[in-house]
């Protein structure tokens, strides 16, 4: 059987890395949002507070 690693990652640290970085290109979350077309700002605050771990694990 083939067994699968799956990534680690620092989710606070993930989180506050995309902020930093979206602030210092001067984006708003709206602006990220039409970027990514996404229906809503919802999943960027989702990866922005941090609570994306259980996303990660459902598209693994």
């Amino acid at each position: 059987m083939c067994k699968i690693n799956k990534p680690v990652i620092n989710v606070a640290a993930t989180a506050a890395k995309i902020k930093e970085c979206r602030i210092r290109a001067g984006y708003s979350v709206r602006e990220i949002q039409t970027i990514f077309n996404f229906s809503s700002p919802e999943a960027i605050y989702v990866w922005k507070k941090g609570k994306f771990e259980s996303y990660w694990e459902n598209f693994m």
